[in-house]
């Protein structure tokens, strides 16, 4: 079938603009270990200052590959 081997990928991605009928920016990468996403974000001061980690604010920086652009993928 068509998701036939999935169980075997270390990554799938998820185009929710083709599939649900969504916005062009909504889609989504999965990842079988979420440390793999690490290799994908650089550390920046003045995205994520040192004071934001020492006051336990969440670091929202690492959850997104464009940190610039709006959450498209909430409305889902």
């Amino acid at each position: 079938g068509l998701l036939e081997g999935i169980e075997n990928a270390d990554s799938v991605t998820v185009d929710y603009h083709k599939s649900f009928f969504q916005p062009v920016s909504s889609s989504a990468v999965l990842v079988r270990d979420r440390a793999t996403l690490r290799h994908a974000t650089y550390h920046a001061e003045y995205l994520n200052p040192r004071r934001m980690a020492e006051e336990r604010i969440p670091n929202q920086v690492d959850k997104s590959l464009q940190t610039t652009r709006r959450f498209d993928a909430l409305k889902l």
